[in-house]
């Protein structure tokens, strides 16, 4: 096996070159730390913009009735095996990013005989269970609330996953001092130091991930129950 570098530019004999670290797009804090060895940015609020987490979102349950047709409907859409069984999301603190496994998480509450959903997607989950549904229709359906008992059930989900992350973090004001360069302080300046100055960084990241999502679907959850 090999590997070819192409570089994307002309470069001479002995010239420096280097790693565009933003090519792939906007890579998490930890991701950076566990590809590169180190974390971007010079400030906590540069810390806190670059954090993300990777986090499982359980998908279609085993004992759903429909579990099936669902999996049918994502495998027409291109999914991959398995996609209906849950979702990985590097979860950042973006509006988009906060409510990205939510199309997965409605089609895995999605009943026909739910009472709330609105009549167009009520529709829609009828011709699922009976094998007649537009998979593109009812993918493009669900990227918005379909009705106020499937929220209030995707609402929980993610809290709950998100808040069970929280818990395992500590605070954000233990974080950012540990996070801070080297201050001069007994044992700065040695590579097991630096590690927990990126660690507390990837911390700041990740509370600043997870707080915007819960922050996200607890409004979701109120309107939900209103």
């Amino acid at each position: 096996a090999a590997a070819v570098l192409t570089a994307g530019a002309a470069a001479a004999a002995g010239e420096q070159v280097f790693i565009d670290y933003g090519e792939a797009g906007w890579r998490s804090s930890w991701e950076m730390l566990y590809t590169y060895g180190f974390v971007p940015g010079s400030s906590v609020e540069e810390w806190i913009a670059a954090g993300g987490r990777p986090l499982f979102f359980d998908g279609v349950s085993p004992s759903d009735e429909l579990l099936p047709q669902k999996r049918a409907l994502l495998a027409a859409l291109g999914a991959s095996e398995g996609a209906a069984d849950g979702q990985w999301l590097d979860l950042k603190p973006t509006a988009d990013q906060c409510v990205a496994m939510a199309p997965l998480l409605r089609l895995a509450n999605l009943s026909p005989g739910d009472a709330s959903l609105e009549e167009g997607v009520r529709r829609l989950a009828e011709a699922l269970a009976e094998w007649r549904a537009d998979p593109t229709a009812l993918w493009s359906a669900l990227q918005r609330p379909v009705g106020a008992a499937v929220e209030a059930k995707v609402a929980e989900q993610v809290l709950s996953v998100c808040e069970e992350a929280l818990a395992a973090l500590p605070p954000a004001d233990e974080l950012a001092p540990r996070a801070k360069p080297d201050q001069g302080l007994p044992g700065d300046g040695t590579a097991e130091a630096e590690r927990a100055r990126c660690a507390a960084r990837v911390m700041l990241g990740e509370r600043s991930a997870l707080e915007a999502c819960v922050s996200v679907w607890e409004k979701v959850r109120a309107a939900a129950a209103a």
